[in-house]
């Protein structure tokens, strides 16, 4: 997210919201993984076959017929060396998200989730006793002082269903 990548929320085991990542893993888990190789490093390297075959022979529907390799481009975004830490605004408290998804709140250790590891989230104060929290620009969900383990995180919903 910090780099400009856009977060998208989609529902499990819905493939028109998310189908070509759906139809890569579907081919996958058919042609590699439902019978696994003895060891992993020759379930590797079949797993490396079948991606160049993937990319370099196989023609795709999506792509009028054409191979993956004809149509991708390298990003020439060049990445910084160092990214910052989110900042938050005044008035807000922030906490540093541990290796096990926790933060301390007042002495309480509490859940806010893995995906935030190794940095901050922001608490946006909106009642005596409860916080919206924050990951960046993104909801997470909210924190209740009377309740105790993991926050309450937020429920996305589809704008409309297209599918």
């Amino acid at each position: 997210m910090k780099l400009g990548i856009e977060v998208e929320f989609t529902t499990p085991g819905r493939p028109c919201e998310n189908g070509a990542p759906e139809q890569f893993h579907r081919v996958y888990k058919a042609e590699v993984a439902r019978e696994p190789e003895r060891t992993r490093l020759a379930q590797q390297r079949r797993s490396d076959r079948w991606l160049r075959d993937y990319n370099e022979h196989r023609p795709h529907e999506g792509i009028a017929m054409k191979r993956p390799q004809e149509v991708f481009k390298r990003n020439q975004r060049r990445l910084p060396k160092r990214i910052g830490r989110w900042k938050y605004p005044r008035g807000w408290a922030s906490r540093w998200v541990k290796g096990n998804g926790e933060i301390n709140w007042r002495g309480v250790r509490r859940y806010v989730g893995e995906a935030f590891v190794r940095d901050y989230v922001g608490f946006k104060p909106v009642g005596r006793e409860k916080w919206i929290v924050y990951f960046g620009p993104i909801l997470v969900g909210e924190l209740y002082q009377k309740e105790v383990g993991r926050i309450r995180m937020a429920r996305y919903r589809r704008v409309s269903a297209m599918c």
